[in-house]
């Protein structure tokens, strides 16, 4: 693994820087490259309320953290690892926000904010200063494995719930169904016998009203009538035009 040697570290608010601390002697360079990167931030669109960038110039390698509007940056070797340079980042952002000057950030001048935090600044640096395989990075990597773990079990979870409530629905509709079929059928036997119990009826009262008409047909006609009706007029007796003949005293 290649050594990491920081060489520069500033905190800035956009293209101002607010504090900054530099191992080497040749702080103006470093500083005016340092401004240089800020400037190019704004335009390529880098400077956003979070993310963080790398840019590359012929003597360092300048990483950037941007949170909030606030730009926390480091120089180091061309060589240097890149996630060590970020873990420096990391807890410059940590100690910077634990040291409670964010309210003074909107006012804040240009290195206005070297005289109470540049020593915190300055023991950041040289603790990161030389720095090759460490237990840091490696404590660093295994955090944020278990929070990719954590976010990837939770993930799992939230689908567990999930396929539950849908396992859960999917057996209220087949149980719905079920009954829906159920109540279908019920249904369909209740009308196949009313339809049938109303075509009997039907069927019974046609057959007495044929019944009473042939009846009554059959009464006027006389064929089973004894005598005239009762509004027709009665007739007299029918007299014989020729009398029988007496009968003969032979007999």
């Amino acid at each position: 693994m290649a050594t990491t040697k920081i060489v520069y570290s500033c905190i800035a608010r956009g293209s101002t820087i607010l504090c900054s601390y530099q191992t080497a002697p040749t702080q103006c360079s470093t500083e005016a490259e340092a401004a240089v990167v800020l400037d190019l931030m704004i335009p390529d669109r880098r400077l956003k309320r979070h993310g963080r960038c790398t840019f590359h110039t012929p003597n360092y390698t300048f990483y950037c953290v941007v949170r909030k509007g606030m730009v926390y940056m480091c120089a180091s070797n061309p060589e240097s690892e890149k996630r060590t340079n970020y873990l420096f980042l990391s807890d410059e952002k940590k100690t910077f926000m634990q040291a409670g000057l964010m309210d003074k950030v909107s006012e804040a001048t240009s290195h206005s904010l070297d005289a109470v935090f540049r020593n915190q600044l300055a023991q950041l640096t040289l603790k990161h200063f030389s720095i090759g395989p460490s237990l840091e990075i490696l404590q660093s990597d295994l955090h944020e494995v278990k929070i990719t773990i954590g976010q990837n079990f939770d993930k799992l979870m939230a689908r567990g719930e999930n396929l539950d409530y849908l396992t859960a629905k999917a057996k209220d509709l087949e149980s719905a169904a079920e009954s829906f079929k159920v109540t279908s059928n019920n249904l369909e036997k209740h009308g196949c016998c009313s339809f049938y119990r109303w075509r009997i009826l039907a069927g019974v009262i046609a057959g007495i009203v044929l019944f009473v008409v042939i009846m009554f047909v059959l009464w006027l006609t006389g064929v089973i009538r004894d005598g005239p009706l009762p509004w027709e007029p009665e007739l007299p007796p029918i007299i014989p035009l020729f009398p029988p003949a007496p009968p003969s005293e032979n007999n």
